[in-house]
């Protein structure tokens, strides 16, 4: 019981009162310090983020099992601390409703009603705030005191600068490709043809990916952006042209994909961004270039849908065509 009172003090509505703003308080403090975590958590979310190309390029199978661990432990503590956020926020509505009606009404049965209320609420919820308390301070300490907010891989000492999984298009070309040498051309002596591309190509031959486009959506880019690109060709090879090295560790690209494509494009939360991308991380059947090519989270059900039932000759939002380099026979 954390709102006490008894049959002495039940008419005393100066103590009540007080008891109702000092819990108030308390509360409010708790919920500072609860966005304080939050903050870390996102912190950490944040780290793990522009550094996962570098964990992408790690040879050491131990660094990808080691960056899944840490993703599964800040999804739990997220998804705790989101949890104890709302019970805190559920508290303080109650008392400030509590707090109301001693301001304005006579003591009542009804609010003694409402006091027991807010008690038992918090008496059946309290274990598991401290449980969950314990999910959130045990990752935050293991994170810093483990690297402190920096990844440090055994492959690598380098410090690299690295591309944000949040960034703008989540579609850019890696930074070590020329974007001025790459031609979004099907046939080698084709001259690009100003239409829709309704075909995701995943080419071994050339080393890149071709994703489709609306040609209304690469002319918006460029009206809107037309001090960043020289014209349409040059707006579709900087946005619809990714280097296949992208997708080189097909795990952690699966990841990075659905994670972009929650946060950026369906603007969810973290903690509904890490389920996703946490689940299609280990979905061996699906390309993580076909995340990347789907504009949205309901395009990626679709085709997920019909990948389980081993139907994608159903799949018409766009087809996708793989350019696989010949064997050579030795």
């Amino acid at each position: 019981m954390l709102f006490f009172y008894n049959d002495e003090l039940k008419d005393n509505n100066l103590y009540l009162k007080n008891t109702a703003d000092r819990i108030i308080e308390y509360f409010k403090n708790i919920q500072i310090e609860l966005r304080v975590k939050h903050s870390i958590l996102l912190s950490c979310m944040d780290n793990i983020s522009n550094n996962i190309d570098e964990i992408q390029n790690a040879q050491d199978i131990e660094d990808t099992s080691i960056l899944f661990s840490v993703l599964n432990r800040i999804k739990e503590s997220f998804d705790a601390i989101n949890f104890n956020m709302e019970k805190n926020r559920n508290f303080i509505s109650s008392l400030t409703t509590i707090n109301f009606l001693l301001e304005n009404d006579s003591i009542n049965d009804s609010i003694f009603s409402l006091i027991d209320e807010f008690n038992l609420a918090y008496d059946d919820e309290i274990s598991k705030i401290q449980e969950h308390n314990k999910i959130v301070d045990d990752f935050i300490s293991y994170y810093i005191s483990n690297s402190m907010f920096k990844f440090q891989f055994a492959h690598s000492t380098k410090e690299v600068e690295l591309e944000n999984v949040n960034n703008e298009n989540a579609n850019s070309i890696n930074t070590n490709t020329k974007t001025d040498s790459i031609k979004m051309e099907l046939n080698d002596n084709e001259k690009l043809e100003l239409h829709d591309n309704n075909i995701l190509i995943i080419s071994e031959k050339d080393n890149l990916v071709y994703l489709p486009y609306k040609l209304d959506d690469v002319r918006k880019i460029l009206d809107t952006k037309n001090k960043e690109y020289k014209d349409i060709e040059d707006v579709i090879n900087k946005n619809y042209v990714i280097s296949l090295d992208r997708f080189k560790n097909p795990m952690i690209a699966r990841f990075r994909e659905a994670f972009s494509l929650m946060r950026k494009r369906e603007k969810a939360s973290i903690s509904k961004s890490l389920d996703l991308a946490l689940e299609l991380s280990f979905n061996n059947l699906l390309n993580p270039a076909v995340i990347c090519a789907c504009k949205n989270l309901e395009e990626l059900n679709i085709y997920l849908d019909y990948l389980s039932t081993n139907e994608l000759e159903k799949f018409k939002i766009f087809d996708v065509r793989y350019d696989v380099s010949p064997q050579v026979v030795k």
